[in-house]
C-alpha cells in the first residue's frame, strides 16, 4: 500500500496526454486508502482567435487569468473543452470558430466534404466502387 502523507490536503498535478497539458486537483483525505483519492478535472482550455475566428493557439488557463489581458484582448479568447461536450470539438491550431453554431470546426479535408452541423465534423461522400466480376483471370 502506498503511504499518503496526512498533511497533504490538495495537490495540483500536471500531466501530458496526447501533447496536451491537463491539470487535475487531487483531494487527499487523511486516513483513507489510496483507492479513495478523489480526482477532479479542473483544467480549463482557451483558444485564441484572430479577426476571422481562426484558432491561433490553445492554452491551459482559468477565466480570471484570461480576463487580466496578460495574453491579449480577453474578447479574442473562447473556452474549448477537451471532451467535446460543449462546442462539439476541442479547438486546435488551424480550426475555425463558428459563432452561428457555437463550435470549433477543423480544416476541410477536401472540396467535396460537407459539414455535419450536428456533430461539427466533416463528412466525405461515399464513392461507389464497381467491381467487374466478368474479368477473366489466369493462373499458372
Amino acid at each position: 500500500m502506498i503511504k499518503v502523507f496526512n498533511w497533504i490536503k490538495e495537490k495540483l498535478i500536471y500531466f501530458l496526454v496526447g501533447g496536451v497539458a491537463l491539470a487535475s486537483t487531487v483531494a487527499i483525505i487523511p486516513d483513507k486508502p489510496i483507492e479513495q483519492i478523489i480526482v477532479k478535472d479542473v483544467a480549463t482550455y482557451f483558444a485564441e482567435l484572430d479577426k476571422d475566428n481562426n484558432v491561433l493557439r490553445v492554452i491551459v488557463a482559468d477565466q480570471d487569468f484570461i480576463n487580466t489581458g496578460k495574453v491579449g484582448n480577453p474578447d479574442n479568447w473562447k473556452q474549448t473543452y477537451y471532451n467535446g461536450e460543449v462546442r462539439k470539438n476541442y479547438a486546435g491550431i488551424g480550426y475555425k470558430y463558428d459563432k452561428d453554431i457555437d463550435t470549433f470546426i477543423g480544416k476541410k479535408p477536401s472540396e467535396d466534404a460537407t459539414l455535419n452541423e450536428v456533430t461539427a465534423k466533416w463528412v466525405m461522400p461515399v464513392k461507389e466502387i464497381v467491381i467487374d466480376t466478368n474479368v477473366a483471370t489466369t493462373t499458372k
